[in-house]
């Protein structure tokens, strides 16, 4: 069984889907779904879309392989708790600003369990602007998805281009 998110375009057809690559092992996550093995960008109408599923967030390896795969929407659906909102807030904008990609971020609200979420779903400019967001009611946050927002921010610092990826091979460590 996989923790599996489903892209579905606008006349409700599924168009693509990931499966969780990072599990919360705190949680016991690792004992119930089995990891995906494996992250793909989708094509929608909004440009090339790179999905993540909550834990997922914390590891900027993979928005970094979305952002050389070319997309410029992040698509996070998660259940973030209350106790780390600071982190889902930090880590939102993060990953807009490294990656120059819009951050769509969908998060549960209220309590399940011995959880609470934290609710304040969010939109996130790839200048890391919060263009729209959600408290902790239940809500939708709307904003315009600009391809031309990415290019031009990808345009003015040209971090792809700058990479200096020499610099993170692996080094032998003296003995």
């Amino acid at each position: 069984m996989y923790n599996t998110l489903y892209v579905v375009n606008a006349t409700g057809v599924v168009t693509g889907e990931y499966r969780k690559t990072h599990l919360f092992s705190p949680s016991g996550e690792n004992r119930w779904f089995r990891r995906g093995v494996s992250a793909g960008v989708v094509p929608t109408d909004a440009g090339a879309v790179g999905p993540l599923i909550c834990y997922d967030l914390r590891f900027p390896e993979l928005s970094r392989k979305y952002f050389l795969d070319g997309a410029g929407v992040l698509c996070v659906s998660s259940q973030w708790p209350s106790v780390r909102r600071a982190h889902w807030r930090i880590l939102t904008v993060a990953r807009a600003v490294e990656s120059q990609a819009y951050v769509v971020a969908a998060n549960a609200v209220g309590p399940s369990g011995p959880f609470r979420y934290a609710g304040d779903s969010v939109i996130v400019s790839p200048d890391g602007e919060r263009l729209a967001s959600v408290g902790e009611e239940e809500g939708m946050a709307l904003a315009t998805i600009d391809p031309a927002v990415v290019l031009e921010t990808r345009r003015r610092i040209p971090c792809l281009a700058d990479r200096n990826t020499r610099a993170y091979r692996k080094t032998r460590r003296p003995a």
